[in-house]
């Protein structure tokens, strides 16, 4: 686990827990961390990256059928209330399941991944004017050239 952003420590960012750990136990390196923002009235600020799985993990999730693909990344506006705030892979992750497991790797073909960004969700929370291009439906509509680089590098 690693230390993205941490208002009251600045020096901390990047480090692992590990490596900030006194004691080598990482939890006392997470809790001086969140007390440390809890003193500043920041505790929701900290961010950190926890790898839980690798590459092959995901693409052995997302061969199966009934794998939806999302996230729990935060959208905002650059003009908005949260503007100043790092989201870090709040965009990345779909650009690199489009570019790494669908066009490098072909564990799925294109409009398959797509389905799985769009009209399956929907049907899966009962959205039934959503997910999909047609008329009728509320939608926002997204393009990029095939064959064209996409996303950064994760």
């Amino acid at each position: 686990m690693h230390v993205l952003e941490a208002p009251s420590l600045p020096h901390v960012c990047g480090q692992s827990l590990a490596e900030l750990s006194s004691d080598d136990d990482p939890y006392t390196a997470l809790f001086d961390l969140l007390a440390a923002e809890a003193a500043e009235g920041q505790i929701h600020r900290a961010i950190c990256i926890c790898w839980s799985y690798d590459e092959e993990q995901l693409a052995l999730c997302v061969r199966h059928p009934r794998c939806m693909v999302g996230s729990d990344a935060t959208t905002l506006a650059p003009d908005g209330p949260l503007a100043h705030q790092s989201f870090h892979g709040a965009y990345t992750w779909a650009s690199w399941y489009l570019r790494r497991l669908v066009r490098e790797r072909q564990e799925l073909s294109l409009p398959e991944a797509v389905r799985r960004l769009t009209s399956m969700p929907a049907q899966m929370v009962g959205l039934k004017d959503r997910g999909e291009l047609r008329p009728g439906f509320s939608c926002i509509g997204v393009g990029w050239q095939v064959g064209k680089s996409v996303g950064a590098e994760c």
